[in-house]
């Protein structure tokens, strides 16, 4: 981790603060952009932020079937 993103991290105590480590880190490679799409998806601010979702989220049953999308495992859990 370099230190820019070492620099971010530490400071991620607010939503934007996280989302801008969140943009770093997956332009660095460092994050796996699926993984931050589930946790977008799970509805966390930083995550969401981080991707421009502005969105409002989907209804429980758009919500449950889109968990499809990131594999059967993390579907069933």
């Amino acid at each position: 981790m370099d230190e820019r993103l070492r620099g971010l991290s530490r400071r991620s105590d607010e939503p934007e603060q996280e989302a801008r480590y969140l943009r770093a880190a997956l332009r660095a490679g460092e994050l796996d952009p699926l993984q931050v799409e589930l946790a977008a998806h799970l509805g966390d601010p930083a995550a969401r932020r981080a991707l421009d979702r502005v969105d409002p989220l989907p209804s429980l049953h758009a919500w449950v079937v889109g968990f499809r999308r990131y594999g059967q495992a993390t579907f069933v859990r």
